[in-house]
């Protein structure tokens, strides 16, 4: 009797899911030059039903109708979630940012009432969407002083492969300074770095340039 209790249970209830309400979402998925991405999963939230790109980028899935959201995955992509609003959906995948360490050589142009002076540095850090770094600068003076700063901040990427970066620290004189700046990508490896840097206590401004190599 058992038996047959359960087995009508089970009966009642594939049928009560059967017979829910269902909607038929059609979409694409693409990269961020609007090439299609075939073999793309897209899937709901608890991933009960799922299915994949065509050879266009194009799908079809079936959900129930209050389904709110899918999310489309790709290999090498970052994950995309789309809410629902009753429109054909597209997904535009963009590449995952990887975290890189990175070394940067520098050469500082120092201005001030007083002095002309040139810096070389070094700068190395770790960078992705949120990354930190460390600046160690030595100058030489038009008098012969020898100065430098010491300086540590954050980075964040703003688009493709353009991060700024933002920071402080203290002039060997333990005077405080502040910079701000950008590092760009070249190829997967090549950096280029453009700062600016500024002592109040001194009235000294910096104008850093540089080139690196993220590994």
């Amino acid at each position: 009797m058992k038996k047959i209790l359960l087995l009508f249970t089970f009966l009642t209830l594939s049928i009560s899911i059967s017979a829910q309400p269902k909607q038929i979402i059609k979409g694409a998925v693409i990269d961020k030059y609007e090439s299609p991405l075939p073999g793309a999963k897209v899937t709901t939230l608890n991933g009960a039903e799922v299915t994949t790109t065509n050879a266009d980028g194009t799908f079809t899935l079936e959900v129930p109708v209050w389904t709110k959201c899918l999310i489309a995955q790709y290999e090498g992509m970052a994950n995309k979630k789309i809410n629902l609003n009753g429109e054909d959906v597209y997904f535009r995948m963009s590449p995952k940012i990887k975290s890189q360490w990175f070394i940067l050589c520098n050469y500082t142009f120092l201005s001030t009432d007083v002095d002309n002076a040139s810096l070389g540095g070094i700068m190395g850090g770790r960078m992705g969407k949120w990354g930190w770094y460390g600046n160690l600068g030595i100058s030489l003076t038009d008098r012969n002083d020898v100065n430098g700063c010491f300086t540590v901040g954050v980075s964040k990427r703003i688009i493709d492969e353009l991060h700024v970066y933002c920071g402080g620290g203290f002039v060997f004189t333990f005077d405080p300074c502040a910079e701000i700046g950008l590092i760009g990508k070249i190829s997967n490896h090549l950096l280029l770095n453009a700062g600016y840097q500024v002592c109040p206590a001194d009235a000294s401004h910096y104008v850093k340039i540089g080139v690196g190599y993220a590994f």
